[in-house]
C-alpha cells in the first residue's frame, strides 16, 4: 500500500484502512523485483487533486473527475459503482473517498480469453499430439492477428496444424502450394477481358481469404515470394494500379523444411520479418508418436476436426488482448533487448521495432492465456526466441566459432537485468555486498 501514497508526505486517515487486492506472486530468481512494479495502478482523483498518477500513458490521465456520470462518460474509464462489491477490487475506494472517482483501463476478460483458447487447443490436439508448447505459441500468433512461420523438418505434421488451425477457426481458408515455377499473378490474381462486358475484370488469387496456407514457401522464385510482402503487411494486394482490400482477420501460415535445399529459394529479411512468430514442432516423444499411429489407423482425424471458435469470438478475444497492462519497466525491457541485439559483435543484422512490437503483443497473449492481466518479464523471456530468432542475422565471426541464435538470446537474457520499479525511468541498482557489511553494527558474529 506504501506504493500507492509515496507522492505524498501526509497521508488521509482512511489511508491506513484501505487495502488493494492484487495478484500473489512471488518473487523468483528471474524476477527479483517486487511484484507489484508490474501491476495497473488505478488514478485516484480527491478535491480535483491527483494523489497518484502512474498510468500517464493513458489518454483519460490527468483530467478532473468530479463525479461518477463524468467518469462514465470518458472513454476508457470505468467507474467503480459499476463492479460488483464483492468481485472488484475498486469498490471500496468510493467507499472510502466517496465523492472521489477511480479512473482504470478496463479489465480484460480473462475466463473469456482463456474459454477460447482451451477449447482451441483442445481441438487442435486431436491432430497434433504431444506438442502443448507450438499450439500455445500458434494460439498466440492467432489472438494478435500475427503470421505464423512453421519451419521443421519433413513429415512432423507442420501442414496439419495449420490446416487443424483453420478447421477450428471456421474462416475461409485456401492453400498454395509454392513451386519454382509460380508467378506473382498465381498468388493474388489478374485483371482478365470480360467479352460480354468489354472490360478488363479481377479474377482474385487465393490470396483472398481469411487463413491462408502457404505450404514449402521457400519453394517459389524471389519474384513470387515479393507478392505476399505488402499482402503480410498492409493488409491489401494491388492489381494494375488498383488496390484490394484483404478479408478480416488476415493470418498467413507458411510451412518451410530446413533439410534440402536443392530447389529453394532462401526468404528475404524483409519477408521474414514480417512473420510474427516462428514455430518449431520436432520429433515427437515415443508415447506420442504410438498416439499418432493409433488416431490414424482408420482415418484421419482432421476429418472429424469441427468447429469451435467463429469469426466474432476471435475479433473479440483479440481486443481482449489489447487491455493487458504491460509496466514501464517491461516496457523497457522489451526495447533493451532488441536494443542489444542491435549491437551485439556476433549479431550482423539486430531486430527491428516490429521485433519490439511482436514481444509486447505476444506477451499480452500469453499473459491472457495464464489469467494474468498483466505482463511479466518471465513472458518476455520465454517469447524471445520465437519472436527474434528468425529475424537475426549472425556475423562471420559467429558463423567461424559455430554460435547459434538461441545461445547469442540466451547470453544477452543473462547480462540484461530487468529494469526497475514501476515509475522510475532509471534501471534499478543493485546494492553491493560490501555496502550491505558496513551497515552492520559492530560486534555481528557476520
Amino acid at each position: 500500500m506504501n506504493a500507492l501514497w509515496t507522492k505524498h508526505r501526509s497521508k488521509p486517515d482512511f489511508a491506513q484502512t484501505v487495502e488493494r487486492r492484487q495478484h500473489k506472486v512471488q518473487p523468483t530468481p528471474q524476477n527479483p523485483f517486487s511484484p507489484s512494479a508490474f501491476y495497473p495502478t488505478p488514478v485516484v482523483y480527491l478535491n480535483k487533486t491527483p494523489f497518484i498518477s502512474s498510468a500517464t500513458s493513458h489518454p483519460t490521465a490527468g483530467k478532473e473527475v468530479k463525479s461518477r456520470e463524468n467518469c462514465e462518460q470518458m472513454p476508457g474509464v470505468t467507474s467503480s459503482l459499476n463492479h460488483d462489491p464483492a468481485t472488484s477490487m475498486y469498490q471500496r475506494y468510493w467507499k472510502n473517498l466517496r465523492r472521489t472517482a477511480v479512473i482504470m483501463i478496463d479489465e480484460p476478460n480473462l475466463s473469456y480469453v482463456n474459454t477460447l483458447t482451451q477449447s482451441m487447443i483442445e481441438n487442435v490436439s486431436k491432430v497434433i499430439v504431444g506438442k502443448p508448447d507450438a499450439l500455445e505459441l500458434a494460439i498466440i500468433g492467432l489472438l494478435c492477428e500475427g503470421h505464423l512461420l512453421i519451419e521443421d523438418i519433413p513429415g512432423v505434421g507442420k501442414t496439419m496444424l495449420a490446416r487443424s488451425l483453420a478447421r477450428t477457426l471456421g474462416c475461409s481458408f485456401k492453400r498454395i502450394q509454392f513451386t519454382p515455377d509460380m508467378l506473382p499473378g498465381d498468388i493474388i490474381g489478374v485483371n482478365i477481358y470480360h467479352k460480354a462486358a468489354g472490360k478488363y475484370v479481377f479474377q482474385p488469387g487465393p490470396i483472398m481469404a481469411q487463413i491462408v496456407l502457404i505450404d514449402e514457401v521457400n519453394r517459389a522464385a524471389p519474384k513470387a515470394q515479393a507478392a505476399l510482402l505488402e499482402a503480410m503487411e498492409e493488409r491489401q494486394v494491388t492489381v494494375d494500379s488498383v488496390s484490394y482490400r484483404l478479408p478480416s482477420p488476415f493470418i498467413v501460415l507458411a510451412t518451410e523444411n530446413r533439410i534440402g535445399g536443392r530447389g529453394t529459394f532462401p526468404l528475404p529479411n524483409s519477408q521474414l520479418d514480417r512473420f510474427f512468430l516462428r514455430i518449431q514442432l520436432g520429433y515427437p516423444q515415443p508415447q506420442d508418436e504410438v498416439m499418432v499411429i493409433k488416431n490414424q489407423q482408420f482415418h484421419h482425424p482432421i476429418k472429424d476436426l469441427g468447429q469451435r471458435v467463429t469469426t466474432g469470438d476471435l475479433f473479440k478475444a483479440q481486443e481482449e488482448i489489447k487491455k493487458i497492462y504491460v509496466s514501464p519497466a517491461v516496457e523497457r525491457y522489451i526495447t533493451g533487448i532488441v536494443d542489444q541485439t542491435r549491437h551485439h559483435p556476433d549479431i550482423f543484422l539486430g531486430g527491428s521495432p516490429r521485433a519490439s512490437m511482436a514481444l509486447y503483443r505476444a506477451g499480452q497473449a500469453r499473459a491472457a492465456i495464464r489469467g494474468r492481466s498483466f505482463t511479466l518479464p518471465d513472458d518476455v523471456k520465454a517469447l524471445i526466441y520465437p519472436a527474434l530468432g528468425h529475424r537475426i542475422l549472425l556475423s562471420p565471426r559467429a558463423h567461424l566459432r559455430k554460435r547459434s541464435v538461441e545461445q547469442i538470446l540466451e547470453e544477452i537474457l543473462e547480462n540484461l537485468p530487468v529494469s526497475g520499479e514501476a515509475g522510475t525511468d532509471q534501471p534499478a541498482r543493485r546494492k553491493s555486498p560490501l555496502r550491505l557489511l558496513k551497515r552492520l553494527p559492530e560486534g555481528n558474529p557476520r
